[in-house]
């Protein structure tokens, strides 16, 4: 048997060392993975510069709530919300954020940058 390892979110993961693109899905709630091309055991990320954002994704979570948190709704996938955020989250507040959307809820690392961008552009 064959065991599938693309993501399927469908984000490009990098390594935050060398810059390699992954095809390996990240452990989950963690997001580590060991990079194939130089070894290392690390948080991958996502780039967001390149992202385009739908109204009614960013609609899902209230702009208090990421502007306090620093996280970004990037699609959902059946009953599943991806979320960028640039630290990894307590079990508390994933547990709060799902019982407030009243969905599952998966985060994805990405740079704090990308995060305060996108916060600023897209949020009043």
């Amino acid at each position: 048997m064959t065991i599938s390892s693309n993501t399927p979110e469908g984000f490009d993961y990098y390594c935050p060392i060398c810059r390699n693109r992954f095809i390996e899905q990240p452990s989950h709630p963690t997001g580590e993975v060991i990079c194939p091309a130089c070894g290392s055991l690390a948080l991958v990320t996502i780039e967001l510069t390149n992202t385009s954002f739908d109204a009614s994704i960013l609609g899902e979570i209230p702009e208090s709530i990421m502007k306090e948190h620093r996280i970004i709704p990037l699609r959902r996938r059946g009953s599943t919300l991806f979320i960028a955020t640039a630290e990894v989250k307590e079990s508390d507040f994933v547990a709060q954020l799902s019982y407030i959307l009243d969905c599952d809820v998966r985060f994805v690392m990405c740079a704090s940058s990308h995060i305060d961008e996108v916060i600023q552009r897209y949020c009043s």
